[in-house]
């Protein structure tokens, strides 16, 4: 069966492919732009793993696209956000886009559209418990994502209900790792520095900040679990490794595998500098017997061997 991903040329979309891949799958990458695959990818080019450039919103593209290559799913990844394009352009991909997919989906009878969501749609929240899928969320947003986000998902649930579809929700913690290239990840500047030798000068960013993260293939994993399981016993599931990280801790865990790194962090908190809760796991851990992979210390030195040798581990 084709499993269509919108925003496939993107971080997330390429490791949900190679996953997609490693389990027998294969996999149709829909994005605006043209999609060079990258070195996990490239064995499996035009061959379990194909590409389709174009435009979600233009409607004959888009079930042109699912009838060809007679696509029964969609993992729906494609967002904008604040640097990737301007509010209206946001709102135009991230909600109208949305509203396609799933009434192509409809018309087409897929068997399922999985939407990937945000740890972006608690923050606001003014509880500071571990963060819960059935928690109410905010209504105010701080940006594009925790915005569009929260919408997208009230859309989704509302096809789900009134056509009776299978329209998972997963909200991601912070995913990093290899591909990620908006150079937003200060931990990835450090980690990149470290493995070059070179310096790395934070000290205008405060390095205490707690904030919940996974590593990209643990999030590609999960995801694809919530996809391809044939029946959930609920709509929304928290991705995350658990646990709550600060930049100081990457530094820390950066030195143990390279000593000589050289990164400083600034001690002093700003009004922006707010910590996040962990993110529970519990419900996808109870219902589809998800653990991660990789701890956390794991994860940096599997991203250290990327950027050292491009080794995908």
């Amino acid at each position: 069966m084709m499993i269509l991903i919108t925003g496939g040329g993107g971080f997330i979309g390429c490791h949900l492919a190679r996953d997609l891949v490693d389990r027998g799958q294969e996999v149709l990458l829909m994005d605006l732009q043209f999609i060079e695959p990258p070195s996990f990818l490239a064995p499996y080019s035009d061959r379990q793993v194909k590409r389709v450039q174009g435009d979600m919103g233009d409607l004959s593209f888009l079930y042109r696209v699912l009838k060809e290559y007679k696509v029964d799913s969609i993992i729906h990844a494609a967002s904008l956000h604040e640097t990737t394009g301007v509010l209206y352009e946001a709102l135009k991909v991230n909600i109208d886009g949305t509203i396609e997919i799933l009434e192509a989906a409809r018309i087409f009878g897929l068997r399922r559209v999985s939407f990937i969501s945000s740890v972006m749609v608690y923050v606001l929240n003014e509880s500071m418990e571990t963060l819960q899928e059935d928690m109410s969320l905010p209504w105010a947003s701080l940006g594009y994502i925790s915005g569009t986000k929260k919408a997208g998902e009230q859309i989704c649930q509302l096809y789900a209900k009134e056509y009776g579809m299978s329209i998972p929700i997963v909200r991601p913690s912070d995913v990093w790792g290899p591909l990620y290239r908006s150079g937003r990840q200060r931990q990835q500047a450090m980690v990149e520095n470290a493995v070059s030798g070179r310096p790395t000068d934070l000290s205008e960013v405060y390095g205490g900040r707690k904030w919940p993260y996974v590593y990209v293939r643990d999030c590609a994993r999960a995801i694809n679990l919530v996809h391809l399981t044939p029946s959930l016993k609920r709509d929304i599931y928290n991705i995350a490794d658990g646990e709550t990280h600060s930049l100081t801790d990457f530094a820390e865990a950066i030195r143990a595998v390279i000593p000589t790194a050289q990164i400083e962090l600034g001690t002093t908190r700003s009004e922006k500098d707010f910590d996040l809760p962990p993110m529970s796991i519990e419900r996808i851990k109870e219902d589809l017997g998800f653990t991660p992979e990789y701890g956390f210390k794991q994860a940096v030195r599997a991203y250290i061997n990327w950027v050292r040798d491009g080794k995908y581990v």
